[in-house]
Formats: C-alpha cells, sequence, structure tokens
C-alpha cells in the first residue's frame, strides 16, 4: 500500500496500484471490523483503530474501476462500466459502431417507409443515407442531399452526421475521459495519503504479530517471564529456526536446558 501511494504521488502509478489500494482498503475496513469484538493488547489496539475510516474511498474506488485493469492509464480500459454514463456511451459507440449504425438504418427504414433504405460509408462522404429515386417523393424534408447518382439519391441528417462525429472521435474520447477520471481518482486518494500510510504500517504490526502468534502456537512456544534478577533460566530451550531446518531433513531436535548467573 505505501510503494503504491509513493508511485501514484511520484506520477509514476497506474491503475494496478489503484485496484491494489480498492481492495487492500476494502479488507482493511473488513479487518477493523473483526478486531473490534477481541480482546487484544493495547499495542494492537491502537493498530486497529489506525485501521477505521477508509469506507467511502474504498467504495469509490470499487465502483469506479474494473475487476482487472492494466498497468498503464493510458492504455484505457481500466474504469468500470456504469460509473460514467457518457463513457459508457463513447465506448459503446466505439465498439459497436455497426450496430449503433443498424439500428438507426431500421429506425430511418421505420419513419420513412422506404424498406430499401440503406446507411452507407464511404472515404470522401462518411456516413450517408442511400435511397433510389423510385422513393424520392418519400424523402423527409428534414434529410439533407449530399450526391445524386443514375441509381441512387444520397442523403444525409443532422442526427446521422452528430453520431458519425460522435464514432470518429469515440474512441479519443473515452480515453481522454479515462485519463481525466484517473487523475481525479489519483487526487482523492493522495488527499487521504497519510491515513492510507498509517493502515498499511498499522497492518504491518498486525501481521508481523500474528505470524509470529501462529508460529508460537504451532510449535508451542511459552512466553519468557522477565524479572529484575540477575540469572537467565531456560527450560527444555530450542532454537526455531535450527528446528525448523532438521525438520525438513527429517532429524529430531534436542532441547536443552540452560541456566547462568552470577
Amino acid at each position: 500500500m505505501e510503494r503504491a501511494i509513493g508511485r501514484l504521488a511520484l506520477g509514476r502509478g497506474g491503475p494496478r496500484d489503484m485496484l491494489l489500494l480498492s481492495v487492500s482498503l476494502t479488507q482493511t475496513n473488513t479487518l477493523h471490523e473483526q478486531l473490534r469484538t477481541l480482546e487484544i493488547p493495547e499495542f494492537l489496539r491502537e493498530a486497529r483503530d489506525m485501521l477505521s475510516g477508509h469506507h467511502a474511498l474504498a467504495d469509490r474506488l470499487s465502483a469506479a474501476l474494473k475487476p482487472e485493469v492494466g498497468m498503464f492509464a493510458r492504455d484505457g480500459n481500466f474504469i468500470a462500466d456504469g460509473f460514467r454514463p457518457d463513457l459508457d456511451e463513447y465506448r459503446r459507440l466505439r465498439d459497436e459502431s455497426k450496430r449503433v449504425i443498424a439500428a438507426m438504418e431500421g429506425q430511418l427504414k421505420e419513419a420513412t417507409g422506404i424498406p430499401s433504405l440503406k446507411i452507407k460509408h464511404n472515404n470522401v462522404l462518411g456516413y450517408f443515407i442511400e435511397i433510389t429515386p423510385l422513393h424520392e417523393k418519400k424523402v423527409p424534408i428534414d434529410f439533407i442531399h449530399r450526391q445524386g447518382l443514375a441509381g441512387a439519391l444520397r442523403y444525409t441528417t443532422a442526427e446521422l452526421n452528430d453520431t458519425a462525429l460522435k464514432i470518429e472521435q469515440a474512441a479519443d474520447k473515452a480515453l481522454k475521459l479515462e485519463l481525466q477520471l484517473f487523475d481525479e481518482l489519483r487526487t482523492e486518494i493522495l488527499q487521504h495519503g497519510k491515513e492510507i500510510v498509517a493502515a498499511a504500517r498499522a497492518l504491518a504490526v498486525i501481521d508481523c504479530t500474528t505470524a509470529l502468534a501462529e508460529r508460537a502456537r504451532a510449535g508451542n512456544w511459552v512466553r519468557p517471564t522477565i524479572t529484575t534478577a540477575r540469572e537467565f533460566v531456560v527450560e527444555a530451550g530450542r532454537h526455531p529456526v535450527v528446528e525448523a531446518a532438521l525438520r525438513r531433513n527429517h532429524e529430531e531436535f534436542i532441547a536443552n536446558d540452560c541456566v547462568m548467573g552470577v
């Protein structure tokens, strides 16, 4: 989490850093709720309290980001569908232009009563409506004449021009909007930077303590009693690293007593 914050602060971070923070903060909130019901030492209570207060940012990031994202913001396609309706529209036009044009063609056929009406495209006119001269009298008043051929009449409409422009610009606009949203999310994250770093360090404390507790339970370790006496007494002492190494070789570790005093 600290590395992700650092990369974002330096302008080197990407969508994966944000997704990492999204998942981490969600888990942090969950862990805080679980620890609230436990009797734990004071230093762990202090760490636990640093895990709270991240729900709004975690929810925001979770809603904004796709479950799988790329490494670089410049590649786009990391903002979740439904987060911004205008972005969804740009993507729809970018990815489904043929379906969009086909739907418009069907609507125009029904509205004009010209079953042979087609929406076509070429490099000179772009998108245009084509009908045969036989149906010229059915052409609506809002159709704009573009070109007349021996066997076809070509028109456009304000709606078709607008849709064609959107299709042509959709990919660029989609990426531009995603980069804008990335900067907005980055700003929100950095506004909570100190709290996130504090939560990360609290998690490190809890992680380290939990790992040691797990090993102590598995190895039946005993916490020493600390006194002011000038003596050192160990009964059936073991070395955890040496013992683990011997176990891997199927060898037995022999516990040792140790008594040192004045």
